[in-house]
């Protein structure tokens, strides 16, 4: 699959799984917003992102289980880095609700959910 062009969000951006998803999408030419917990920031990495795979990379600190607040951050999304083509959730939220009809009528888009086995 050719991802150079397109634009994710990924959820859970303060974890190690996350970063790893980052890195890798990065690399491909993806430009990303990275969503961390409130209180977490995540400005440093997403500049790390930019400098090294020359990318756009918006970070934010947000609750995703709000719908207003991903209805915001989705239009953020889309200001700073263009139409989200994926979606990786490393956590519980409401991004998949928000995109899915967008990118329905696109005819194109991925979500990619991941859960931890404790």
């Amino acid at each position: 699959m050719q991802f150079n062009g397109r634009v994710a969000i990924i959820t859970g951006a303060e974890t190690d799984v996350s970063q790893g998803f980052a890195r890798a999408l990065a690399s491909q030419g993806v430009s990303l917003m990275v969503i961390a917990r409130p209180g977490h920031h995540v400005r440093d990495f997403a500049e790390e992102l930019e400098r090294t795979h020359q990318i756009r990379c918006f970070p934010a600190a947000a609750d995703v289980t709000d719908r207003a607040t991903v209805d915001r951050l989705v239009m953020h999304a889309e200001q700073h880095v263009g139409a989200i083509d994926m979606v990786v959730n490393t956590v519980p939220g409401c991004l998949t609700e928000a995109l899915l009809p967008t990118m329905r009528q696109r005819g194109h888009g991925y979500i990619v959910d991941v859960t931890p086995v404790r």
